[in-house]
């Protein structure tokens, strides 16, 4: 049984929990009014706890950092631009070589197709192939006389196998004229001030061709990937069987990018798209994920003589001059 001393220390305690509980309020209540007192009589210690604040975020916005000592990447390139598009917006330029220059573009302008394409077709529209669109240089895309395919489908030849033939065949509906004006009206409309089409296909011409800038391609891209972005998920894909309108498997489609899953980057790669002709030599736009995965970083190379192995050192070095977090 228990003690009768026992019973009177158990009493006691129970009793007097809410009173040491009620005190510890009280004193955190106290030193909550003191605190208030302090703040409100003495407008030095406001501006130290907003001055911090504000250095606090001063920092996070700086990042990221570049570390000391790194030693200066040389590309050959005609011009590399490596842009981080944090998410609040803001940007940041991480590698620069004359990025304002404008330089033929190569198949890098099937971008602006797919965006004048999205906007003035619905997806499913069909479209047939003919002769002429045949015509046009380049096998990519395994397309026949005869062959009716929808919008969407066409969208995933030029944007995957970079198919001349593809982006031809979604300038047929509308006339071939009219559609590259499409394509310069959305240029004025970007305010993309190095950048001038003439085919919808990259494909060099006698005149100065499809010219832009890794700034504008920058630019252009951060405004497909907030306001189109299934671009990026057609870019995205490595390979996909195409299936034509009446439910037959035409060819399993081959995404020109070899950087696709680049496992050496640690987070995710959001796609890319390539460009080769005689005039533009090899031209390279890829998009990754930043290392924190908060916001992206887009990569944009022209006038290369090796476009994936130049952009694998642009993103070893990346990660290796930058801090990405405290």
């Amino acid at each position: 049984m228990m003690s009768k001393n026992l019973k009177v220390f158990l009493v006691s305690f129970a009793v007097s929990m809410p009173i040491w509980w009620g005190m510890d309020l009280l004193t955190e209540d106290l030193e909550e009014f003191f605190l208030f007192q302090e703040l409100r009589t003495n407008p030095e210690i406001i501006a130290a706890f907003a001055a911090q604040r504000d250095l606090d975020q001063r920092i996070q916005d700086a990042y990221p950092l570049a570390k000391k000592g790194n030693t200066q990447l040389q590309l050959p390139a005609h011009s590399v631009l490596a842009l981080y598009s944090k998410e609040d917006g803001t940007t940041k330029v991480l590698f620069e070589k004359d990025s304002e220059i404008p330089l033929p573009i190569a198949s890098i302008t099937k971008l602006m197709t797919a965006l004048v394409a999205m906007k003035n077709y619905p997806p499913e529209e069909r479209i047939t192939i003919t002769p002429a669109i045949l015509e046009t240089p380049g096998e990519a895309g395994q397309l026949r006389e005869g062959d009716v395919l929808t919008v969407r489908d066409l969208l995933y030849l030029a944007l995957m196998e970079s198919s001349n033939d593809a982006a031809i065949a979604l300038a047929e509906p509308l006339g071939l004229k009219t559609f590259v004006s499409l394509m310069n009206k959305e240029v004025a409309r970007l305010n993309l001030q190095s950048t001038v089409f003439e085919n919808p296909t990259g494909l060099d011409t006698l005149g100065h061709g499809n010219l832009s800038s890794t700034a504008d391609l920058a630019k252009f891209v951060r405004y497909l990937l907030d306001n189109y972005p299934q671009v990026f998920d057609i870019l995205s894909q490595s390979e996909l069987a195409l299936i034509t309108p009446n439910g037959m498997f035409h060819h399993t489609m081959q995404n020109t990018n070899e950087l696709l899953g680049y496992y050496e980057w640690p987070t995710k790669t959001l796609g890319g798209k390539t460009g080769t002709t005689r005039q533009a030599q090899e031209t390279f736009l890829f998009v990754v994920e930043s290392p924190t995965r908060q916001g992206y970083i887009i990569n944009v190379i022209l006038g290369s003589e090796d476009r994936f192995e130049e952009m694998r050192q642009l993103l070893r070095w990346i990660l290796k001059s930058y801090q990405w977090s405290r």
